[in-house]
């Protein structure tokens, strides 16, 4: 689980990141449901949907854990 240190940079990147991928994936949803019901076989673009759906979130998820793990591996000076 991700644990923000003392300025919350860990949840701030996470969030951020999340923010993006969400905002990303809603814009392609739009574009593609609007293409879906203008075409004559929109069986060829489900996979594509589903797909970028599925991984967003999944990438984000994943770039806030190694954002995570960054923060909480530097060397603190003495």
């Amino acid at each position: 689980m991700l644990t923000p240190d003392a300025d919350g940079r860990v949840w701030n990147a996470g969030l951020k990141i999340g923010i993006i991928y969400g905002v990303i994936a809603g814009i392609l949803y739009a574009v593609l449901d609007y293409a879906l019901h203008n075409m004559d076989a929109p069986e060829r673009w489900l996979p594509l949907i589903a797909g970028f759906l599925i991984l967003a979130p999944v990438a984000a998820a994943s770039h806030a854990y190694s954002v995570g793990q960054r923060s909480q591996t530097k060397v603190k000076p003495l």
